[in-house]
């Protein structure tokens, strides 16, 4: 009896215990519920996200490629437009390209050569004078008589290599005029 009633004194509160522990374990438990509902949507969303990121992540690397190229063709172009600036400064103030000739040892004076200008297809044999020709010097120069002779040998020229001598034409005929505009 005695230890019995020692047992229900230690038992008493200790089921005063569980209920307080019932009491807050209870909306622990709707906490965690609560905490469910909203953990879920968020994972969707987290899938949602890394879905839409993935591609988004490709998009960004294929505008960089572009871009990249985009550059480099702006390079490239930038690049031919500097090189097209030059000949035409060149052009204006001459009228023709420059190269340094070979020194002549008997004076051991400096001979500038001339090159007419061969990409726009000017065909004309190679002047060679002391001083650099000015642009209406050298437009003279290339409608002189010998011009005709010089035209008939290409023609023939032209006849055995099959070279197109309508679009040299054209191409000389527009670069005539084009010197007025330089």
């Amino acid at each position: 009896k005695i230890t019995t009633e020692i047992l229900k004194t230690t038992i008493e509160p200790l089921k005063i215990t569980t209920e307080t522990l019932k009491t807050t374990i209870e909306p622990l438990k709707i906490t965690t519920e609560i905490l469910k509902i909203t953990i879920e949507p968020l994972k969707i969303t987290a899938e949602i996200l890394k879905t839409t990121i993935v591609p988004l992540k490709f998009t960004t690397e294929t505008l960089k490629t572009t871009i990249e190229t985009l550059y480099m063709t702006v390079g490239t172009l930038k690049i031919t437009i500097e090189i097209l600036k030059i000949q035409t400064e060149v052009i204006k103030t001459y009228g023709y390209q420059l190269r340094k000739g070979r020194t002549n040892t008997k004076h051991k004076k400096k001979n500038y050569e001339t090159i007419p200008i061969q990409t726009l297809g000017i065909r004309s044999t190679q002047m060679k004078t002391s001083k650099p020709l000015t642009a209406i010097a050298l437009e003279k120069k290339m409608r002189s008589p010998k011009d005709s002779i010089r035209q008939e040998r290409s023609t023939e020229r032209s006849e055995r290599t099959g070279y197109n001598n309508e679009v040299q034409e054209s191409v000389q005929h527009s670069v005539t005029k084009m010197k007025f505009y330089v």
